[in-house]
């Protein structure tokens, strides 16, 4: 007990020149070491410009892409889907077993067609297309001259490289008409593939043709080699209304 009065005291005495010495110790260390410091310091300096590149890159590279375009095939904007010309959903299940699983409390989750006119797009927020090849048929909001239709799916790199059930080779049609009391004539306006190692989750392909429609079908002929199901994330479709263009001809009259 008398060592550890001592010690204190002998402390609280020579208080002054302890922290004296440890503010020397200091100020030597970092005297010793600032030709280092310096040098980190100007590299540190180098690293903003190559670090905010790579920054706005990696947003570019994984952020949902926008589109000035309307979309007319969004089902919050009136676009819905044609179950006569959409192929059936992915089901892992019997019927039978599902409603078992049910009463037993599992659910398995199976996202109906209509998901592919919404704007979700998380992993595995998507349609999955029974099989590696069938068709989405959807019924535009309103008649337009249609120029381009946009597949969105998550890329490669966010997928850890499972990419089997992304869609890759395609078709577009334009369906004058819906009605099953007249003649189904489908105009193919074109054939694409989905880069599924693009960068681009949103992929753009061009349309040229002169008629206008209100339905639209999008056959996809095969995967990235999953012979069970597709999935499919996101459909659009963008174009000009045909009364923006029977307005025009009204105002040129007048």
């Amino acid at each position: 007990m008398q060592t550890t009065n001592f010690i204190q005291a002998l402390i609280q005495h020579n208080k002054h020149t302890i922290r004296s010495f440890i503010q020397q110790e200091l100020q030597q260390f970092f005297l010793a070491h600032q030709d280092e410091t310096s040098a980190i310091t100007e590299r540190i300096e180098l690293v903003p410009s190559s670090l905010e590149q790579l920054v706005e890159t990696t947003v570019k590279k994984y952020q949902p892409q926008n589109d000035d375009e309307p979309d007319f095939a969004l089902g919050s904007r009136g676009g819905r889907i044609i179950l006569s010309r959409t192929s059936k959903t992915y089901r892992p299940l019997p019927t039978s077993k599902l409603f078992l699983r049910r009463a037993l409390g599992y659910y398995h989750k199976i996202t109906k067609p209509l998901a592919v006119l919404q704007p979700r797009m998380e992993v595995g927020e998507c349609w999955s297309m029974s099989g590696s090849n069938g068709t989405v048929g959807i019924y535009l909001s309103e008649e337009i001259y249609m120029t381009s239709v946009t597949i969105e799916h998550p890329p490669a790199s966010v997928l850890l490289d499972d990419i089997r059930h992304a869609p890759q080779d395609l078709r577009v049609f334009g369906l004058p008409t819906d009605s099953p009391d007249l003649p189904d004539d489908p105009l193919l306006l074109g054939e694409f593939k989905y880069d599924i190692h693009s960068d681009q989750r949103a992929q753009k392909f061009l349309l040229k043709t002169d008629r206008s429609f209100q339905i639209v079908m999008v056959q996809f002929l095969s995967n990235w080699g999953s012979p069970d199901f597709t999935d499919i994330y996101r459909i659009k479709v963008s174009g000009k209304p045909v009364s923006q263009y029977a307005t025009t001809e009204q105002d040129d009259f007048q």
